[in-house]
């Protein structure tokens, strides 16, 4: 059925080109976000976040203390579901990142997309952003879901619902924890999308990508127990150190910066490994051996 999909696109865009030339950026990504919207990979995803979702509205409904409840209403809730979103996240989207490239390569789409004229660079950009929106709407769905139903509880539980704490500091505050969640999500993406293009292979990208942070999470008791000193500074760079120094920073009531990298560290850090990461896959995607136009 996918592959249907995408032969049909491609011929489509073949005809596109004759009269038109090359497809843009902005075509290309309507047409890959068109792609999948129709994989049932992308449907589980967000079905599995709506899941997780409602599923935590129960447990804190049927399993959960008077306090706990209490708890789970608007807007207190706001910063406890950026975790959970982070949580169900980290688990399917890099899943979505693999797909879009490598499974492009396992059913033989690829070269039949580019043998159309489609340029590599920028088909390349195009499945970068349409993994932006995909992060996004992921990140956006899951808050809005959470915040609705915590509004719901508190108003049929009776429980107060303060909303005189929604001022400007508030709102730049939950924009502050979107941006972040939606941003070290997207990092994941990326490692998932660059394993999958290099290796042309879904299933390394969803390793690596799903893989990197518990494989940290232990090389970080490791290194240092080994290397010394020089494991601590190995640790440093190490993504998830990034990834805590923002998460953390991240709220309503932000952690102690004491022990924390700084944020234009964690945020160089995380930058230079996407930047590395893309860079390699995007060469290696323009000079692999596969018919296009360029």
């Amino acid at each position: 059925m996918a592959s249907g999909t995408n032969t049909l696109t491609a011929a489509t865009l073949s005809a596109s080109d004759a009269k038109r030339g090359r497809p843009g950026v902005a075509a290309l990504t309507r047409m890959e976000l068109g792609k999948l919207r129709k994989r049932p990979m992308t449907k589980v995803t967000f079905g599995l976040g709506i899941l997780a979702a409602v599923g935590f509205m129960v447990l804190v409904l049927v399993a959960g203390t008077d306090g706990s409840r209490e708890a789970f209403v608007f807007p207190n809730i706001v910063e406890d579901s950026f975790q959970l979103i982070q949580l169900m996240g980290n688990m399917t989207l890099p899943v979505i990142g693999a797909a879009i490239a490598g499974s492009e390569y396992g059913w033989g789409t690829m070269r039949l997309l580019l043998a159309t004229g489609v340029g590599r660079g920028t088909l390349f950009a195009a499945k970068l952003l349409a993994l932006l929106v995909v992060d996004l709407l992921f990140v956006l769905m899951m808050a809005v879901l959470i915040c609705v139903e915590a509004a719901c509880s508190g108003w049929l539980g009776g429980y107060e619902q303060d909303l005189s704490v929604i001022d400007g500091a508030w709102v730049a505050d939950a924009v502050q924890l979107f941006a972040t969640t939606a941003g070290l999500l997207f990092f994941l993406v990326i490692v998932a999308f660059g394993v999958a293009m290099l290796g042309r292979s879904m299933a390394a990208g969803i390793a690596v990508g799903i893989g990197l942070p518990i494989a940290q999470q232990i090389a970080a008791v490791i290194a240092p127990a080994v290397f010394g000193r020089l494991g601590e500074l190995m640790v440093d760079f190490f993504p998830n150190t990034s990834f805590q120094a923002l998460a953390m920073r991240a709220g309503f009531d932000p952690a102690p910066a004491e022990g924390l990298l700084s944020p234009e560290r964690a945020i160089a850090t995380l930058v230079g490994y996407s930047v590395l990461i893309l860079g390699v896959a995007a060469l290696v995607f323009w000079r692999r051996d596969v018919p296009s136009g360029d």
